[in-house]
């Protein structure tokens, strides 16, 4: 359901960086990116995706509700047409990244499997 909302994304201009929305072949390599998103199509390589990246600062945005529990940074759902999201911060901070207060108010915490 995020595939049309991301494709307007592309061309956009954020803070004088250009927006690309780049698809890429599942048996490539990862390309070099600031923001990873995993739909629900690739649940089945999801963990392999995530461990690929390592410590690599890059968002990782999925659309699977288990998502941010396996690792994953930022998970969004849709439910009664109205968008979640959960935010995994110790995957935040393992990536580097920091995550704003105002979001992690909005944001459903939750930790990761295992931890």
């Amino acid at each position: 359901p995020f595939s049309e909302a991301m494709q307007s994304l592309d061309g956009r201009s954020v803070r004088g960086h250009a927006i690309q929305i780049v698809r890429f072949d599942p048996a490539d390599d990862l390309p070099e990116c600031h923001v990873l998103f995993i739909g629900r199509d690739e649940r089945e390589r999801m963990l392999a995706l995530l461990s690929s990246i390592g410590e690599l600062p890059v968002l990782t945005v999925g659309e699977d509700e288990v998502f941010a529990q396996q690792g994953g940074i930022i998970s969004l759902e849709v439910q009664r047409n109205r968008v979640h999201f959960a935010i995994n911060i110790a995957a935040s901070q393992h990536a580097g990244l920091g995550i704003s207060a105002q979001l992690l108010q909005l944001a459903q915490i939750v930790e990761q499997e295992g931890s």
